[in-house]
């Protein structure tokens, strides 16, 4: 079933989440984008970008999409055959947070009232940094770990909210965009600090929830403690032990 006709604006950072995938624990700055590539990591965000499209299209979104021509977004709309308009382009081949920043800019000047971005939290912050009071907005998941409040669960479910919203039955509200400093997460110290507000699509099902850290306290420290030492007593000898998170096997 066809869907009344509207303008999304679409933005896609081509290098979110590159960094995840060779142990960087984020993708934000050149130097580490740099490094990643020279590590062999595979950019995925247009894989995720295709996926939030492909949905679009299976669900009979209706809609022109306007944003930044070749991989900030334009490459994929046209290939999985959305009406795409170029509003611009980066400025370079390599993108930058400038160049989010003016796309964002240019898509709500065209006229765009509502934007999905593709990337994670350095993503949504620039996004916060260039957007127009009143736009609501939608984020696909691309990015390592994300904290902040204003992206979909799956690329599929970002499909899923712009669909529900279109047809009346999903609500825009103010929801949370987190800073991390990743600097400090790579040597382990998890430091995030709210950084403002954006007007997102939500549903409790395919709305991620904002994630937290939670304070150590003493009680907890010595509870992790006593849990060590209640392994150690339980440990034989001749085998191998590795205490690790639930990913490491």
């Amino acid at each position: 079933m066809n869907i009344k006709s509207e303008k999304l604006g679409f933005i896609v950072n081509p290098v979110a989440g590159i960094g995840g995938r060779v142990g960087l624990k984020g993708s934000d700055g050149e130097e580490i984008v740099e490094k990643a590539l020279n590590l062999g990591a595979k950019p995925v965000a247009s894989q995720r970008a295709k996926e939030f499209l492909n949905e679009l299209k299976r669900l009979g979104v209706i809609l022109q999409i306007v944003g930044y021509d070749g991989e900030m977004g334009g490459d994929e709309a046209r290939e999985v055959g959305f009406d795409f308009k170029a509003v611009g382009s980066a400025k370079r081949s390599k993108t930058t947070a400038a160049d989010t920043k003016r796309a964002v800019k240019d898509c709500v000047k065209s006229g765009a009232g509502l934007i999905a971005f593709v990337g994670g939290d350095g993503t949504a912050r620039d996004v916060l940094d260039a957007i127009k009071e009143g736009v609501p907005v939608i984020g696909v998941p691309s990015g390592v770990k994300m904290y902040s409040a204003v992206f979909a669960s799956t690329p599929r479910g970002a499909a899923r909210l712009i669909y529900e919203y279109l047809k009346g039955r999903v609500a825009a509200r103010l929801s949370e965009v987190f800073a991390v400093d990743e600097e400090k997460f790579r040597s382990d110290l998890l430091s995030i600090k709210l950084y403002g507000y954006l007007l997102t699509l939500s549903d409790p099902i395919l709305l991620q929830a904002s994630k937290t850290p939670t304070l150590v306290t003493g009680d907890e420290l010595e509870n992790q403690k006593a849990i060590a030492m209640r392994l150690i007593e339980e440990m034989t000898d001749n085998e191998i032990y590795i205490p690790s998170s639930g990913t490491t096997t």
